[in-house]
């Protein structure tokens, strides 16, 4: 296809989506990103594995303790380095004063008098998650003194992250999972940004083939998050920006144009392309809708509280499938490899209504059914009129009695 013949494609495609030809197509948006350590229990987080041979610590902390040990890196993340880089961290508890001392030899000289000592208090009483999270801190190791490249370790002393409680006084979980972060106001829009790193701990740099998360609050004040690497198209607000450039420490948006929200309440559904389970055919979903009063169910076989809300819409279709003008449609979220749990699922759970499925490589698209219907959290509950107008729309588990009910005093007033 010539450049001409695209040109005239790719116009054509942006009309039909609704791109306004006010918007400030090609501009291109630099965000700068800055190294963090993800403490949220998202990234690579282990308990401390205690070192055996005791005689390569030089010096221990000069402090009193009724009981400690020394932890050595994790060999997932060892592996990776030298042994003269090995991180070795030392735990103390003093009973009586309540403390517990850490010390990381961050400048890696098996020598831990020189490097900070933090006192963590022990409580009496269990902390909420919340306070214990406050109270992790994060440690700065060098890992290439030539290219000025550091690791950032965070440290959790009461087992607060990760899922990984802990058992004993002693014991440490140490997350290794830097991320790269970054803010900024989007043509009006504040977003915040989030760039996966990986398990290559030893390099922590961003890549064409890096995942980045673009969050911000939309109209209806809820959060939304948007995921997209390199070159994928995604919307924030009412515009689409393709994420044009990787270039550590920056990366780069460019406008593609705006684009009508046609996922609110009181919008005219988008037209929705969805596959049959059986054979994997594409089905025009809102032909088959048309003139229905519509409970859309958006799941996956792979979302607990998915499955958990599935008792309460057996209970809906119980009481909705003798109407030929009422209709309950599940739209699954799955992958190609994950189609014989969802299969399973369907058999198991006994799910007679109609269900259909969309492949979770298309979910980056601004023309995909998820990106098009606003879904960005499973279970997501969206309610048509019989004129096809979006009328509710409300996502969580916790929010299915509401969404049925809602569609019951709907259906029940025609």
């Amino acid at each position: 296809m010539n450049n001409t013949v695209w040109k005239t494609v790719a116009a054509s495609l942006l009309l039909a989506c609704g791109i306004g030809a006010n918007a400030q197509v090609g501009k291109e948006y630099v965000i700068p990103m800055n190294e963090s350590v993800r403490l949220s229990g998202r990234g690579a987080i282990t308990k401390g594995v205690p070192l055996k041979n005791m005689s390569l610590i030089k010096k221990m902390p000069e402090i009193k303790c009724d009981t400690f040990t020394v932890y050595q890196s994790p060999k997932n993340f060892a592996a990776k380095l030298s042994l003269s880089n090995m991180i070795f961290t030392f735990t103390g508890v003093d009973r009586k004063l309540k403390r517990k001392y850490v010390v990381t030899d961050t400048n890696q000289n098996l020598d831990f008098t020189d490097d900070i000592l933090i006192a963590f208090p022990m409580f009496d009483e269990e902390l909420p998650r919340e306070d214990k999270l406050e109270k992790s801190v994060g440690v700065q190791v060098p890992v290439d003194s030539v290219k000025r490249e550091f690791l950032r370790m965070g440290i959790d002393a009461y087992g607060c992250v990760g899922g990984i409680d802990s058992e004993d006084e002693l014991d440490l979980n140490f997350c290794y999972g830097a991320y790269w972060v970054g803010r900024y106001i989007l043509d009006g829009t504040p977003i915040d940004v989030e760039g996966e790193v990986g398990d290559d701990f030893a390099r922590r740099r961003m890549e064409d083939k890096s995942y980045f998360n673009f969050i911000y609050t939309n109209q209806d004040g809820e959060i939304v998050h948007k995921s997209a690497r390199k070159g994928d198209t995604i919307q924030i607000a009412d515009r689409l920006y393709q994420l044009a450039k990787v270039e550590q420490p920056d990366i780069t948006l460019r406008s593609v144009g705006t684009l009508a929200d046609s996922s609110v309440v009181g919008s005219v559904a988008p037209r929705m392309v969805v596959r049959r389970i059986a054979d994997g055919g594409e089905v025009s979903l809102n032909e088959r809708l048309k003139g229905k009063y519509v409970f859309i169910d958006f799941w996956g076989s792979w979302c607990v509280p998915c499955l958990s809300s599935l008792p309460k819409l057996k209970e809906l279709y119980e009481r909705i499938k003798g109407r030929e003008d009422v209709t309950l449609v599940g739209l699954a979220s799955e992958k190609q490899s994950t189609m014989e749990r969802l299969k399973r699922t369907i058999a198991q759970e006994g799910v007679s209504w109609d269900n259909y499925w969309m492949d979770q490589k298309e979910t980056p698209s601004p023309f995909s059914v998820p990106r098009k219907m606003g879904v960005n959290a499973y279970p997501t509950y969206i309610i048509l009129d019989n004129t096809g107008r979006i009328v509710y729309r409300n996502h969580s588990s916790f929010k299915t009695e509401e969404a049925i009910d809602f569609f019951l005093k709907l259906i029940s007033e025609k």
